[in-house]
């Protein structure tokens, strides 16, 4: 085939699959941010108390903020009552609340 023909084809397919396929890389990255939201909740549990803005950018916490699967860093949120708002990244464009981590207090 030539890419005379290949092109238009192409440029077809695309337009077809890639809203489909945005849809489903948005689910699964949705799935890989809950995961890693649990893995800072178990280092909290493990620490026994929710860290402070400045903790959150010392270790382990960047590492568990930016899971090599999502690509990106999840937005984590320290709330007023000391708790942690945990979302996956806004390229994910989902419609779901963020996951709070509730906290201890210091």
């Amino acid at each position: 085939m030539s890419d005379t023909h290949r092109t238009p084809i192409s440029q077809i397919l695309a337009g077809i699959a890639h809203p489909l396929f945005a849809q489903y890389t948005a689910k699964r990255a949705s799935g890989y941010a809950r995961i890693a939201a649990f893995r800072i909740h178990l280092e909290i549990l493990r620490e026994g108390h929710c860290p402070s803005e400045a903790e959150l950018a010392g270790p382990p916490y960047p590492s568990l903020r930016a899971p090599a699967a999502l690509g990106d860093v999840l937005d984590v949120q320290p709330r007023a009552s000391g708790d942690l708002d945990v979302a996956p990244p806004a390229w994910t464009d989902t419609k779901k609340p963020a996951w709070r981590i509730s906290c201890k207090p210091r």
